[in-house]
């Protein structure tokens, strides 16, 4: 049911709403922690990340929520703004007690936030996966912002990829790269019923999907910034889900760099993208599902090159623990690949170092899942091969293939394979290691 506010609420009373029980409608909560009369964590209902969203129903400043991920937060009013319960008219009248708002008053269309499950089946976790925005609407906001970079209202926008991240004009064509005109006093703007931040637009496209939509925010940088009064230098639009940021520039090369920002990504694939591939995670947190980690099964190393920061350092620890074939790197000068670019450094040089270090062995002949019998041998020798192709532990992978029958997995995994849509592999060989390893 609804939450509805009676007439004369005000937010000077919002205290009276559990904002707990109002959240937990949409996702599973747990207490993690004491601090601020109580922190509860658990599964962000919009922007899918699994352990950054955060409430504190007995804060002393009053009951509020805020996800580490997708960067959203506020208040009661402002968690049922983002869930599409009230649009931002009749917020700000709750807030200044203008009007009240009845039961019934209109059809609100719902931003459907994704409830977490206990146990989802295969099915429903690709189903809640995917972006829940119009995707043609989406596109078309791409589009518009592609536009608009180019156009007199674009000039400083252009500048700053220019001057501050190294990019050519080419290059931000290619990645489809935008801009929303505006300041960060600005606020967002509703673009074919999407809220669209203000700054330069980083698209992660596959195909014609549209998978997030990041903006880097036009906010002072270096000692000028303050997050407090310029807010997060980087937002998404609700809507998106966690996608590997790059994957339709892959071309099945045996070295791929995993960047922790996106435009650190694109930086590094207009320098040397013919000597390595290159992805990139959005965060230091990003953990994207393995339907798009397999698509770098193909490749023989994988380099994290995350920021040299505290949040960078524990990001690039978890990649090594998933996989044998990770390698930390990091940039000789800065924080990250652009700071190392903008100081004189020679990126090309430094990939070309680390290719020089790595001793590349021959890869074993792939074996196709669908040639094993469907027996307990054909699935010991399945995990074996899954386990090899994706570094994913024995343990792991038996849970996952549990998941699609296990019994006769050796034998239907090929045929239950769903890649995201607009995914196309680049190789033979690629194509082999991921029929080996895709299991969603």
């Amino acid at each position: 049911m609804l939450q509805v506010f009676a007439r004369g609420t005000t937010v000077d009373n919002l205290t009276r709403i559990d904002l707990l029980s109002l959240i937990e409608r949409d996702t599973t909560l747990k207490r993690a922690a004491s601090t601020n009369g109580g922190e509860w964590k658990g599964p962000c209902p919009f922007c899918g990340g699994s352990d950054r969203f955060c409430v504190w129903p007995n804060h002393p400043k009053g009951a509020r929520w805020w996800c580490r991920q997708c960067e959203h937060g506020g208040d009661a009013i402002a968690y049922q703004v983002e869930r599409g319960d009230l649009t931002p008219q009749e917020a700000g009248r709750l807030r200044h007690g203008d009007e009240a708002l009845q039961d019934g008053q209109r059809q609100r269309k719902r931003a459907q936030p994704r409830r977490a499950q206990a146990k989802p089946t295969p099915e429903a976790r690709r189903e809640a996966d995917k972006p829940t925005w119009e995707t043609s609407a989406a596109l078309a906001v791409v589009a518009d912002c592609e536009k608009a970079l180019w156009t007199a209202a674009g000039e400083k926008a252009r500048a700053w990829l220019h001057d501050k991240r190294g990019l050519t004009d080419d290059t931000i064509r290619r990645w489809r790269l935008g801009h929303n005109p505006g300041n960060w006093r600005d606020r967002d703007r509703k673009m074919h019923g999407l809220w669209t931040p203000r700054g330069v637009t980083i698209p992660c496209l596959v195909g014609d999907t549209l998978w997030y939509l990041k903006v880097r925010r036009p906010v002072p940088s270096g000692d000028a910034y303050d997050p407090n009064l310029h807010g997060p230098k980087y937002r998404q639009v609700t809507g998106g889900r966690l996608a590997l940021y790059g994957l339709p520039f892959l071309t099945g090369k045996r070295v791929v760099v995993i960047c922790e920002g996106e435009l650190d990504a694109v930086l590094l694939w207009q320098e040397a993208g013919d000597l390595v591939d290159v992805v990139a995670v959005g965060s230091a947190s990003g953990r994207p599902a393995l339907p798009f980690l397999v698509h770098l099964a193909g490749a023989a190393r994988w380099l994290v090159a995350f920021d040299r920061d505290s949040a960078g350092e524990k990001g690039a620890g978890w990649w090594g623990e998933y996989s044998a074939r990770v390698r930390r790197v990091r940039p000789l000068q800065g924080n990250d690949l652009t700071d190392f670019h903008q100081a004189g450094g020679d990126l090309r040089a430094w990939v070309a170092y680390h290719l020089d270090r790595l001793a590349l062995d021959k890869p074993a002949d792939p074996v196709a899942l669908d040639t094993l019998p469907p027996t307990a041998a054909g699935l010991s020798q399945a995990l074996a091969i899954l386990e090899a192709a994706t570094g994913c532990p024995t343990a792991e992978a038996e849970r996952l293939l549990s998941e699609w029958d296990a019994l006769n997995v050796a034998y239907k995994v090929v045929q239950r394979i769903e890649q995201p849509k607009g995914l196309e592999t680049r190789s033979t060989q690629q194509d082999a290691v991921i029929t080996q390893a895709a299991l969603l």
